[in-house]
């Protein structure tokens, strides 16, 4: 059976996998997951799976991009109309350029200074910290990929069984709020187009270890 895009004339998904590892002494950082198709993305399925005896925390993150304009100014102003971010949220940056003095793609920040009737914001380094100041120049079009954690889990295997693995279900936490449910009562989540799924670790992976993620999904 083939599957196409969902169109006016079909009803077929496109099945698709995702699969996202942290290891091997790697810091915490948030990896892209999945991202929504031009018509929707269903995902059923999320497993992390770990072979670190130390416990480790998965958080996954649901986020909604935006293209921001940014001030070089004391601190840095960003622009994004209708936006409905909170102090305390969490965003990346990604660019096509380059980002002002103060700024890296791919950093973790946090949002200070919110404000929905503005359509502003500015960022800190840390939760409820000083926002940050940009300075020299800046180039292309930037984006925002704001983030609010959906769950986080603790996946660890028994101290001293080297070789083996746990696992542990990321969508069990966010069932309990009312996920949508198929005929057969699985839940499932959908994105959007410009909507993605991040995940990471809060401690650093055991040298030689990993904590990998996988989902099973299909794109409308």
């Amino acid at each position: 059976m083939a599957f196409t895009q969902n169109n006016a004339a079909t009803y077929a998904r496109q099945p698709r996998a995702y699969q996202a590892s942290i290891g091997n002494s790697e810091a915490s950082s948030w990896l892209q997951l999945a991202a929504g198709g031009a018509n929707g993305t269903k995902i059923n399925a999320l497993m992390a799976s770990s072979s670190d005896s130390s416990a480790r925390i998965v958080q996954l993150a649901h986020a909604r991009s935006a293209t921001v304009a940014v001030t070089i100014a004391s601190p840095g102003v960003f622009t994004w109309s209708g936006h409905n971010l909170v102090n305390g949220d969490q965003v990346i940056l990604s660019t096509t350029g380059s980002l002002p003095t103060g700024l890296t793609a791919g950093t973790t920040y946090y949002v200070v200074s919110a404000s929905r009737s503005a359509g502003t914001f500015q960022l800190a380094a840390s939760a409820g910290g000083a926002a940050i100041n940009t300075s020299g120049s800046q180039s292309g079009t930037h984006t925002v990929y704001a983030l609010r954690v959906l769950s986080s889990l603790s996946v660890a295997i028994t101290a001293g069984t080297d070789g083996s693995t746990s696992t542990a279900n990321l969508m069990s936490q966010i069932m309990i709020p009312g996920l949508p449910v198929d005929n057969d009562q699985q839940p499932y989540l959908i994105l959007e187009s410009g909507d993605y799924l991040y995940v990471s670790t809060t401690t650093t992976v055991t040298a030689n270890k990993v904590v990998t993620i996988v989902g099973t999904g299909a794109d409308f």
